[in-house]
């Protein structure tokens, strides 16, 4: 290989290793992206659950309160 074959070589292995370089940040940023979103879903999902739990807990309330009014068709 002469000189100017090897300084191609070296030139197109700089610009792929500088692309690589690139990409690896771009992968870092979306890796914290993913992570922010499943932090957000945790949350939603946590937000759903007490949802749910002060539902039951009404709903059992409403219970006793029909039950000690004789508004329950029991």
């Amino acid at each position: 290989m002469n000189d100017d074959s090897q300084n191609i070589v070296i030139d197109i292995l700089r610009k792929i290793q500088a692309d690589i370089a690139g990409m690896k940040v771009d992968i870092r940023e979306m890796k914290a992206g993913i992570i922010g979103i499943r932090e957000q879903l945790h949350t939603i999902e946590g937000n759903d659950l007490r949802q749910e739990r002060l539902m039951a807990a009404l709903e059992v309330r409403v219970e006793r309160i029909e039950t000690r009014l004789d508004l329950r068709d029991s």
